[in-house]
């Protein structure tokens, strides 16, 4: 290679074709390098897209799911009243139970059709608390509240979350038919808290440390429900933890801070 000595340096300098090839190189990586950035960027935007479906996908799954259940439930209430001596109960659960169902499935249907917009139809909270004991007469549940205010809530994340925790204890009531079941609120003004606790056995700890987190392996499907209700309830800024967990007390609670308080004792009904 020619090359030859500035009285400025002593390094030899390089002809000019040397140091355009130089540049072209650079050039050629830069272009390579904003090339592979542009397509991470792309596979990332799939990814979360991906994502985004499967979650929802998992969730209306999940929630059809627990309508099937619902309806088995009173399809058994009303079968097993063969001589009609119950007829008049039979009656008051379909219909209590019945609108609901339907409400339940139009807004799995809507939200298939649009999955990208998010269902933020509000209740008042009472509404919703005097509704959902309405819809529970049938079921040995205790009911507790201690209402300060009347604010609005968001009615398919409090039906879905609750929902999905009853079906949970319906579960565990196969095998331990003694659960008794207790759904306390509290509200104070813009506070909200909604404990469900049962006093069936407790929760694995090898389940129980990553539930709410991530789907996790079990047989009933506990896993999967919970974690796509903890999603659901970030998204409207609540935060849903299971709090106890320990021989004859499991109790999560939904709540509209993430402050995590202890589950109520005796209040007014």
């Amino acid at each position: 290679m020619n090359t030859k000595t500035s009285k400025y340096t002593s390094i030899p300098i390089a002809p000019a074709g040397v140091s355009l090839k130089l540049h072209s190189h650079l050039l050629i990586k830069l272009l390579h390098n904003f090339y592979q950035n542009k397509q991470r960027e792309l596979e990332l935007t799939r990814q979360a897209h991906l994502k985004a479906i499967y979650q929802t996908g998992a969730r209306i799954t999940h929630d059809i799911k627990n309508l099937l259940q619902s309806l088995q439930a009173i399809t058994s209430i009303v079968t097993h009243d063969t001589d009609g001596s119950n007829m008049l109960v039979s009656q008051q659960v379909l219909k209590k139970q019945l609108p609901h169902l339907t409400q339940r499935l139009q807004l799995a249907l809507d939200k298939l059709q649009t999955p990208q917009v998010q269902d933020d139809k509000e209740i008042y909270l009472k509404d919703w608390w005097d509704d959902l004991q309405k819809r529970n007469t049938h079921n040995k549940m205790q009911f507790q509240a201690d209402i300060h205010g009347d604010p609005t809530v968001p009615v398919d994340l409090f039906d879905s979350v609750v929902d999905n925790l009853l079906e949970n204890i319906q579960t565990k009531q196969f095998d331990e038919p003694d659960i008794e079941t207790t759904i306390t609120l509290a509200c104070n003004h813009d506070v909200i808290i909604v404990t469900v606790c049962d006093s069936g056995s407790m929760i694995p700890d090898s389940v129980s440390s990553q539930l709410l987190n991530n789907p996790v392996s079990s047989d009933n499907g506990l896993g999967i429900g919970l974690y796509q209700a903890n999603k659901h309830a970030e998204m409207f800024g609540y935060s849903l933890k299971l709090i106890i967990n320990q021989a004859g007390r499991v109790c999560f609670e939904l709540s509209s801070n993430c402050t995590s308080s202890k589950p109520f004792g005796q209040v007014a009904v």
